[in-house]
């Protein structure tokens, strides 16, 4: 796990994104190129519990419900607009029968 090469680098500043097991992950941040086994900067590491996780999920569920909400708007106002458009339709087609 040591051995991880980073996979974020900002000037002395690297990160590497460690899955620790199933409901907690740890993205660890080592302050020089030349890490060697244990030499992870252990007073970085950053832990992201399955709390925060169910918090992210359901952030998305929002985004994803505002979204479908304006799409559902989008919809029916095109639908809307195909009405007018066939009632106009059938107005002409009754003035040149007419």
């Amino acid at each position: 796990m040591a051995n991880v090469p980073p996979i974020l680098r900002y000037k002395r500043l690297y990160c590497t994104y460690i899955p620790e097991h199933s409901s907690h992950m740890t993205l660890k941040i080592i302050d020089s190129w030349n890490y060697h086994g244990s030499e992870w900067a252990e007073t970085y590491a950053i832990h992201f519990d399955f709390y925060s996780c169910i918090l992210e999920m359901l952030f998305i569920f929002v985004i994803d419900c505002i979204t479908l909400s304006k799409l559902t708007k989008f919809a029916r106002k095109n639908s809307e607009i195909d009405d007018k458009r066939k009632k106009n339709e059938r107005r002409l087609l009754v003035q040149v029968t007419s």
